[in-house]
């Protein structure tokens, strides 16, 4: 078995304890582990190995909580609530339906961030992820409480199915949507060389085991702080070209975000994107050239950003971009 994503927590127990199914002829079992940290592993399972105990109880008005938190940001009504869940339960009903009832929480949305960006005001875009990234939890939250709680009021439920189609269509307008699964169908396997670099033996180790956490509000804050360390890998890529400028972080992010936005509106990258690998459209000339004409066709918010873009050497700001999702969001466009 090959490892080629993050395990954590129960996620890591769950998905390498399947190796331990027996299995005629079956003697020993091999992982290979691309990206996880063997400390980290031993630390999830540790939790599992001799007992395992809820320390902390879920918090039932979690739910509530959240809700109001939602409701409080103004960002949807909840007629608009009613007239999304009306268009997603009809059977008989067109998605241009569905679509055009969430069209006034994403146009709140978006235009809310558009003036936080252009306001450089990081207060207004942190309530703005907060919000989002609330969609999500509350989705997550309904989801595990509605199993074991009934709460009387199909509101809930009704605000469950928003929450989710309005946080996939904020990800699809802000983010270019999700990244497309790269599949190898196309590749051919000539060569390979086996070269061992290391093994690890984990040993469990008996004692007292650890108490495991409910769902609560701790728990969600704990999401946000993994939200945050990927938005701080972001960051650390865009400081690699940009860094040292007399310009925030939020400000750099989005000038970077402006520019891949506007690039990846091209037609002539999107036909690009769509029939050549990542690596080929990185060295495609045409990406080279729409990028410099949007870098100069930006509304720039920053004169001292623009400056730098403009003196990128033009592998670096294809790089910069392709770090952005250039080539996603152009297949997807």
């Amino acid at each position: 078995m090959y490892v080629d994503k993050q395990l954590s927590g129960i996620a890591a127990v769950q998905t390498l304890s399947r190796l331990n199914r027996r299995a005629d002829g079956k003697k020993n079992t091999y992982v290979l582990d691309f990206v996880n940290d063997p400390a980290q592993i031993l630390a999830a399972f540790q939790d599992y190995y001799e007992d395992a105990r809820i320390e902390t109880d879920s918090d039932p008005d979690l739910v509530a909580k959240q809700m109001t938190k939602l409701d409080a940001a103004n960002i949807y009504t909840p007629a608009e609530v009613n007239r999304v869940w009306a268009a997603w339960s009809d059977r008989n009903g067109k998605r241009g339906a569905l679509t055009s009832a969430l069209v006034p929480a994403v146009e709140r949305f978006t235009n809310r961030w558009s003036r936080a960006v252009y306001d450089d005001d990081a207060a207004a875009r942190d309530e703005l992820d907060k919000f989002r990234s609330l969609l999500d939890q509350y989705t997550k939250s309904y989801a595990f409480f509605s199993q074991i709680l009934n709460f009387g009021d199909t509101y809930y439920l009704k605000l469950s199915v928003f929450a989710d189609l309005l946080a996939r269509l904020l990800r699809e307008q802000l983010d270019g949507g999700e990244r497309e699964t790269v599949t190898a169908d196309d590749v051919v396997l000539t060569h390979y060389r086996l070269e061992k670099q290391r093994d690890e033996d984990l040993q469990l180790e008996d004692g007292e085991a650890r108490g495991l956490q409910g769902m609560t509000e701790a728990g969600m804050t704990r999401q946000q702080e993994r939200e945050r360390a990927a938005k701080a890998e972001l960051v650390e890529k865009v400081n690699r070209f940009l860094g040292g400028l007399d310009a925030s972080d939020e400000h750099k992010v989005s000038a970077v975000e402006l520019l891949v936005r506007e690039a990846a509106e091209n037609k002539d990258l999107q036909q690009q994107a769509r029939n050549n690998t990542r690596v080929d459209f990185s060295h495609s000339p045409q990406v080279r050239l729409v990028l410099e004409d949007s870098v100069w066709n930006q509304n720039r918010q920053s004169e001292a950003i623009a400056k730098r873009f403009q003196e990128l050497p033009p592998t670096d700001l294809v790089e910069l971009a392709m770090a952005f999702d250039l080539w996603e969001r152009s297949r997807a466009g």
